[in-house]
């Protein structure tokens, strides 16, 4: 998922502070869903007291394999073709 150019971090190193640009027409519906999901999890583990609160692991995969089970294409499956 792609920052717009100028709101890209210089030198290009990203941390945990930056996410991806959920507006515009620039974004996949699953992309976005992806960001706003994660971003959910994490707000929600703040707003709890810190005497409830637990740790959150995301595991965010840079390429799935197996069979689809989707119709159409999708990114990693762009890559297998």
């Amino acid at each position: 998922m792609e920052l717009k150019p100028e709101n890209r971090p210089k030198p290009m190193i990203y941390d945990e502070t930056f996410w991806s640009e959920v507006d515009g027409s620039h974004i996949s519906t699953y992309s976005k869903s992806k960001t706003l999901a994660e971003r959910a999890a994490w707000d929600f583990q703040k707003s709890l007291p810190e005497e409830d609160r637990f740790e959150i692991v995301t595991i965010n995969p840079a390429l799935v394999m197996g069979p689809t089970l989707i119709p159409g294409d999708f990114s990693s499956g762009q890559v297998l073709k």
